[in-house]
Protein backbone atom coordinates (compact mmCIF):
# COMPACT_ATOMS: atom_id res chain seq x y z
CA UNK A 1 0.00 0.00 0.00
CA UNK A 2 1.21 3.69 -0.52
CA UNK A 3 1.29 5.57 2.42
CA UNK A 4 -1.47 7.58 0.62
CA UNK A 5 -3.21 3.94 0.89
CA UNK A 6 -2.71 3.39 4.40
CA UNK A 7 -3.95 6.43 5.58
CA UNK A 8 -7.22 6.19 3.96
CA UNK A 9 -7.67 2.34 5.71
CA UNK A 10 -6.44 3.70 9.22
CA UNK A 11 -8.71 6.68 9.03
CA UNK A 12 -11.81 4.46 7.40
CA UNK A 13 -11.46 1.96 10.09
CA UNK A 14 -10.69 3.22 12.86
CA UNK A 15 -8.01 0.66 13.05
CA UNK A 16 -3.87 0.49 13.93
CA UNK A 17 -2.27 -2.77 13.56
CA UNK A 18 0.48 -3.68 15.61
CA UNK A 19 3.47 -5.90 14.95
CA UNK A 20 6.38 -7.14 17.17
CA UNK A 21 8.85 -4.83 17.66
CA UNK A 22 12.55 -6.04 17.20
CA UNK A 23 14.06 -8.60 20.10
CA UNK A 24 10.17 -8.46 21.85
CA UNK A 25 7.35 -11.36 22.06
CA UNK A 26 4.38 -9.34 22.18
CA UNK A 27 2.94 -7.42 19.45
CA UNK A 28 2.58 -3.33 19.42
CA UNK A 29 1.40 0.02 17.88
CA UNK A 30 4.72 1.58 17.97
CA UNK A 31 4.53 5.40 17.55
CA UNK A 32 6.79 8.20 17.81
CA UNK A 33 6.57 10.83 20.51
CA UNK A 34 6.93 14.19 17.69
CA UNK A 35 6.24 17.69 19.38
CA UNK A 36 7.08 20.06 16.86
CA UNK A 37 10.89 20.72 16.95
CA UNK A 38 11.19 16.72 16.47
CA UNK A 39 8.29 15.72 13.82
CA UNK A 40 9.96 18.32 11.97
CA UNK A 41 13.14 16.30 12.66
CA UNK A 42 11.34 13.36 11.67
CA UNK A 43 10.45 14.82 8.15
CA UNK A 44 13.28 16.61 7.16
CA UNK A 45 16.24 14.52 8.60
CA UNK A 46 14.93 11.42 8.62
CA UNK A 47 12.72 11.61 5.19
CA UNK A 48 9.73 9.72 6.89
CA UNK A 49 6.89 10.23 4.38
CA UNK A 50 4.38 13.23 5.78
CA UNK A 51 0.98 10.55 5.91
CA UNK A 52 0.08 9.76 9.44
CA UNK A 53 -2.22 10.36 12.37
CA UNK A 54 -1.28 12.34 15.48
CA UNK A 55 -2.49 11.40 19.01
CA UNK A 56 -2.87 12.96 21.88
CA UNK A 57 -0.14 11.62 24.84
CA UNK A 58 -3.08 11.22 27.42
CA UNK A 59 -4.50 9.11 24.63
CA UNK A 60 -1.67 6.62 24.40
CA UNK A 61 -1.75 6.61 27.98
CA UNK A 62 -5.26 5.67 27.98
CA UNK A 63 -5.09 3.12 25.82
CA UNK A 64 -2.08 1.14 28.15
CA UNK A 65 0.70 2.74 26.31
CA UNK A 66 3.75 4.56 27.07
CA UNK A 67 7.67 5.48 26.44
CA UNK A 68 10.05 3.15 25.71
CA UNK A 69 13.07 2.33 27.30
CA UNK A 70 16.72 2.25 25.11
CA UNK A 71 19.12 0.14 27.01
CA UNK A 72 21.55 -1.93 26.27
CA UNK A 73 21.67 -4.70 24.82
CA UNK A 74 22.53 -7.02 27.53
CA UNK A 75 20.10 -5.61 29.82
CA UNK A 76 17.41 -5.69 27.51
CA UNK A 77 18.45 -9.57 27.56
CA UNK A 78 17.63 -9.91 30.86
CA UNK A 79 14.03 -8.88 30.97
CA UNK A 80 11.20 -11.63 31.03
CA UNK A 81 9.62 -11.82 27.27
CA UNK A 82 6.28 -10.08 28.47
CA UNK A 83 8.28 -7.25 29.31
CA UNK A 84 10.60 -6.69 26.15
CA UNK A 85 7.87 -5.34 24.48
CA UNK A 86 9.11 -1.94 26.18
CA UNK A 87 12.42 -1.55 25.30
CA UNK A 88 14.67 -1.34 22.01
CA UNK A 89 17.86 -2.30 22.64
CA UNK A 90 21.16 -0.12 21.82
CA UNK A 91 23.75 -2.31 19.96
CA UNK A 92 27.34 -1.81 19.79
CA UNK A 93 29.38 -4.90 18.63
CA UNK A 94 32.66 -2.73 18.20
CA UNK A 95 31.79 -2.82 14.42
CA UNK A 96 28.53 -0.76 14.11
CA UNK A 97 26.12 1.36 16.79
CA UNK A 98 22.43 0.31 16.57
CA UNK A 99 20.38 2.81 18.62
CA UNK A 100 16.92 4.45 17.41
CA UNK A 101 16.66 6.57 20.82
CA UNK A 102 15.89 9.21 17.90
CA UNK A 103 12.62 7.91 17.35
CA UNK A 104 11.33 8.66 20.96
CA UNK A 105 9.00 5.69 20.97
CA UNK A 106 6.14 5.12 22.29
CA UNK A 107 4.04 1.56 22.31
CA UNK A 108 0.70 0.44 22.64
CA UNK A 109 0.70 -3.57 22.94
CA UNK A 110 -1.60 -5.14 21.14
CA UNK A 111 -1.94 -8.42 21.80
CA UNK A 112 -4.19 -9.43 19.25
CA UNK A 113 -2.16 -6.89 16.57
CA UNK A 114 -5.25 -4.87 16.20
CA UNK A 115 -5.87 -1.64 18.45
CA UNK A 116 -9.08 0.40 17.18
CA UNK A 117 -9.39 3.88 18.23
CA UNK A 118 -12.27 6.36 19.07
CA UNK A 119 -12.65 9.17 15.98
CA UNK A 120 -11.98 11.67 19.05
CA UNK A 121 -8.72 10.33 19.70
CA UNK A 122 -6.59 11.85 16.16
CA UNK A 123 -5.11 14.83 17.35
CA UNK A 124 -4.20 15.77 13.68
CA UNK A 125 -3.73 14.43 10.09
CA UNK A 126 -0.57 14.81 8.47
CA UNK A 127 -0.71 14.92 4.73
CA UNK A 128 2.11 15.41 2.05
CA UNK A 129 -0.92 16.50 -0.63
CA UNK A 130 -3.18 19.86 0.41
CA UNK A 131 -5.51 18.56 -1.93
CA UNK A 132 -5.80 14.99 -0.48
CA UNK A 133 -8.81 13.64 1.47
CA UNK A 134 -9.61 9.95 2.04
CA UNK A 135 -12.49 7.90 0.39
CA UNK A 136 -15.93 9.30 1.18
CA UNK A 137 -17.74 6.24 3.45
CA UNK A 138 -21.10 7.49 1.63
CA UNK A 139 -22.16 10.08 -0.53
CA UNK A 140 -25.44 12.03 -0.05
CA UNK A 141 -26.71 14.08 -2.14
CA UNK A 142 -28.28 17.67 -1.66
CA UNK A 143 -29.78 20.50 -3.70
CA UNK A 144 -27.02 22.34 -5.08
CA UNK A 145 -28.55 25.92 -4.29
CA UNK A 146 -30.29 25.36 -0.81
CA UNK A 147 -28.30 22.62 0.43
CA UNK A 148 -31.59 20.33 1.20
CA UNK A 149 -31.70 16.86 1.42
CA UNK A 150 -32.38 14.84 -2.29
CA UNK A 151 -32.90 11.29 -3.25
CA UNK A 152 -30.23 10.45 -5.51
CA UNK A 153 -28.67 11.37 -8.48
CA UNK A 154 -31.05 11.71 -10.95
CA UNK A 155 -32.56 15.22 -9.89
CA UNK A 156 -30.95 17.70 -12.22
CA UNK A 157 -29.83 19.93 -9.39
CA UNK A 158 -28.65 16.91 -6.99
CA UNK A 159 -24.90 17.61 -5.98
CA UNK A 160 -23.04 15.03 -4.53
CA UNK A 161 -21.84 15.54 -0.37
CA UNK A 162 -19.02 13.21 0.73
CA UNK A 163 -19.25 11.82 4.33
CA UNK A 164 -16.02 11.50 5.32
CA UNK A 165 -15.05 9.62 8.27
CA UNK A 166 -15.23 11.21 11.47
CA UNK A 167 -11.38 10.72 12.24
CA UNK A 168 -10.79 12.97 9.02
CA UNK A 169 -13.41 15.45 9.49
CA UNK A 170 -13.10 15.76 13.42
CA UNK A 171 -8.91 16.53 13.20
CA UNK A 172 -6.65 19.42 12.30
CA UNK A 173 -5.03 18.44 8.99
CA UNK A 174 -1.25 19.26 8.89
CA UNK A 175 0.25 19.68 5.08
CA UNK A 176 4.12 18.98 4.87
CA UNK A 177 5.42 20.58 1.50
CA UNK A 178 8.97 19.82 2.31
CA UNK A 179 9.90 22.18 4.08
CA UNK A 180 7.04 23.96 5.89
CA UNK A 181 4.42 22.43 8.43
CA UNK A 182 0.92 24.31 8.00
CA UNK A 183 -2.84 23.85 8.81
CA UNK A 184 -4.71 23.58 5.70
CA UNK A 185 -8.43 24.83 6.38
Amino acid sequence: MTPQQRLDMILSTRTLRGFVPFRASTPAVCLSESPGPHLLHMLTDRGMAPWGVLFRRADVIAAGGGGIAYPPEAVHETWPPEVRVWGNPIRNDGQRLMDFSWEREWRIPTPGGVLVFQPQNIAAVLIGDPTWTPTPLTTSWVNGASGEPLPGPSVPEAVPLPNYPPAWTNALHLYWDGTTLRAVL
